[in-house]
């Protein structure tokens, strides 16, 4: 696999060698766990797909803290069509509650509520969007799938209705299993492959 800008010789140039290092363990492994899950998703039990969706979560976690990925973000944010946008915050919130709420097993256990979102960051951006889209009409969009050089439809998110009053919001209730698996590793793919020239 090569990076971009791959000139690992100056420490000035990304990826470096301690991020070029980092990197392919990284992509090797979400590579490994993304093709595990996508071509046996009909034949694991949900409790399966959600740890292995889980182990990803974690790994895409620890390559936002690489800089060419934070910029390619803002990036998206400022030029994609704010449908797009809505998509990749909606994102976030399950990306957050699979990093910071390790307390479920499957999908359809998931739940949060105002509280849990805030109760260490009282000025959250999850925080925020989930209140400005409180009890919206359902959300529908597409994505561009860069492997299959197709765009993918039939993606649709609910926005919590009681957020703000600190109701029980269960995930299956906002997005459901299949779908949710589905948006999340097409998005953690686009931006992971937004640092890669080619894939050996």
């Amino acid at each position: 696999m090569t990076y971009k800008s791959k000139q690992q010789v100056k420490n000035n140039i990304k990826p470096n060698r301690k991020e070029l290092a980092f990197l392919e363990l990284s992509y090797n492994r979400f590579y490994d766990l993304f093709e595990k899950l996508e071509s046996n998703k009909n034949n694991l039990s949900s409790e399966k797909k959600f740890s292995l969706l889980k182990n990803i979560f974690q790994i895409y976690n620890e390559c936002l803290r690489y800089e060419p990925i934070q910029y390619f973000l803002k990036v998206l944010e400022i030029q994609r069509p704010p449908g797009e946008n809505v998509s990749l915050k909606y994102f976030k919130v399950i990306r957050h509650i699979f990093v910071h709420f390790p307390f479920f097993d499957k999908w359809n256990d998931v739940y949060f509520n105002r509280n849990l979102i805030i109760w260490s960051n009282a000025n959250s951006q999850i925080d925020k969007f989930l209140l400005d889209n409180e009890g919206k009409d359902e959300f529908k969009w597409r994505i561009w799938d860069r492997s299959k050089k197709e765009m993918v439809y039939g993606y649709c998110v609910k926005f919590p209705k009681d957020y703000s009053k600190d109701a029980k919001i269960f995930l299956k209730d906002l997005i459901d299993e299949d779908k949710g698996i589905e948006i999340s590793l097409l998005i953690i793919k686009k931006v992971l492959e937004s640092q890669v020239e080619s894939i050996k």
